[in-house]
């Protein structure tokens, strides 16, 4: 019909052909017909706006998901077609803030703030979907450098979120709560932190970097003798958090164990730079410590008890 009459166009065939692409799953040719009938928007009903923007969402989603070739451009114009139409769409928001959030974090952290922030998603979302929402923004705020209490507030919430919605299977992950760990640990709330990484080994009991930073918080706070089981547990773990070496060589030091310090030290010296890098180290402040700590002992006087055998049995 639209072949026969090229100069005319008849707003009902060409809605109808959309319908027939959209119903085929030709998505793309679905939409640009749908564009064609409604050359004003503004003037669009109310089905056909809807129609519209559920082709947008379903087009933008078959563009990320595409295997061969994902486009991302093509998926954010999209959405932002749909926000230009309805500014506190969710999926809209939250979508492109999903694909935002790595190369452009404070731009995601706004779109979910507003998400949030709308009137009409107090009430409408579920507390899934507000979860969903919440842990997506926690890392677009860790990726964005805000201010610590941003993101630890929004991981606050998370763990309110899964403990009064227990049916619904809602939970942090490990990963989760050892980031909401160090965010106490960043404002100095050692026991909070602790319950956050006690709530890591309950689901990865052989966690040693959950071991290291709990006896960390101890170690922080001057209680070294509740820190050092704790960082001997993460030495001994399925994979062992290496720098609890340097913070045992600490405790040893601050005790003037001075002959206790000394093989820590000598095991992270032994390590390749690489590794010494990859938790915080190098091998100039390990060559440090270690010659400090062998002076010490040098210098450390003889106690009468330890003089004595010696003497006898020359």
């Amino acid at each position: 019909a639209l072949a026969a009459n090229p100069k005319t166009t008849n707003p009902a065939i060409e809605e109808n052909l959309g319908l027939a692409y959209q119903q085929t799953k030709q998505l793309e040719k679905a939409l640009r017909q749908y564009q064609r009938a409604i050359p004003n928007e503004t003037t669009a009903t109310p089905a056909q706006q809807l129609t519209l923007k559920q082709l947008r969402l379903a087009l933008a989603q078959e563009q990320i998901e595409n295997p061969e070739k994902p486009d991302m451009a093509s998926a954010l114009a999209l959405y932002d077609a749909v926000l230009a139409t309805d500014s506190f769409q969710a999926e809209a928001l939250l979508n492109k803030a999903l694909i935002l959030k790595r190369e452009n974090p404070q731009a995601a952290v706004d779109l979910l703030n507003r998400l949030l922030e709308a009137p009409q998603n107090q009430t409408s979302l579920s507390p899934l979907e507000r979860f969903n929402i919440l842990s997506t923004l926690a890392e677009a705020m860790l990726n964005a450098h805000t201010p610590t209490n941003q993101p630890l507030a929004v991981y606050n919430q998370l763990a309110v979120l899964a403990n009064e919605n227990p049916s619904l299977g809602l939970t942090l992950t490990p990963a989760q709560w050892a980031t909401k760990g160090y965010l106490h640990q960043q404002t100095k709330q050692w026991a909070l932190a602790r319950l956050a990484y006690d709530e890591v080994l309950k689901q990865n009991p052989q966690d040693g970097e959950s071991f290291y930073n709990k006896g960390l918080t101890y170690f922080q706070e001057e209680k070294y003798t509740q820190a050092l089981p704790l960082l001997e547990q993460a030495l001994k773990a399925d994979i062992p958090a290496l720098q609890a070496h340097y913070t045992l060589g600490l405790i040893a030091e601050k005790q003037q164990r001075w002959q206790d310090a000394v093989p820590h030290y000598n095991v992270l010296k032994a390590l390749p730079e690489t590794q010494q890098q990859a938790i915080g180290l190098s091998s100039v402040t390990i060559e440090k410590r270690l010659k400090l700590v062998q002076t010490r002992q040098r210098l450390t006087p003889i106690a009468k008890s330890d003089l004595l055998p010696t003497l006898r049995k020359r």
